[in-house]
């Protein structure tokens, strides 16, 4: 019962803060909680704001990267491959955003490499550096 209460009185507080805050300040905070470790929190914020329909293009392909990531260090794998899927179809219809899609594949294909996939995860790798030698970034 004693749970219960801080969880309401945790909402009861974060939710009105959450609703002032534009979708990209709510993701920089997400970042900044992943920064910190905290990643749980990292993943219901961002999880908050892609459920909020505020975003769309690449702003939510980049959130679902941050998604990704996070759930990718906290080994909850099927969801990890989830949002790298789904940012991968949605940065890969933006031509103009190569920078973007190239970040996906790669966080993509070190996922794959954390499995013990590398030829999965060279692949990717691949992919990303041809886009990045496309747009002339050698990051």
């Amino acid at each position: 019962m004693r749970h219960i209460t801080i969880l309401i009185t945790f909402f009861s507080t974060i939710l009105p803060l959450f609703a002032q805050l534009n979708p990209h300040q709510r993701l920089r905070e997400a970042l900044a909680l992943e920064k910190r470790g905290q990643f749980d929190s990292a993943i219901n914020m961002t999880k908050l704001v892609i459920d909020s329909k505020e975003l769309n293009g690449v702003e939510l392909g980049r959130a679902y990267i941050m998604l990704g990531s996070s759930y990718r260090v906290e080994g909850k794998l099927s969801e990890a491959q989830d949002a790298f899927e789904r940012s991968i179809l949605i940065l890969e219809r933006e031509p103009e955003q190569k920078g973007d899609y190239a970040s996906a594949l790669e966080d993509y294909g070190g996922f794959y490499s954390d499995m013990g996939q590398l030829q999965v995860a060279a692949t990717l790798w691949q992919k990303a550096l041809y886009l990045r030698q496309q747009i002339g970034d050698h990051a």
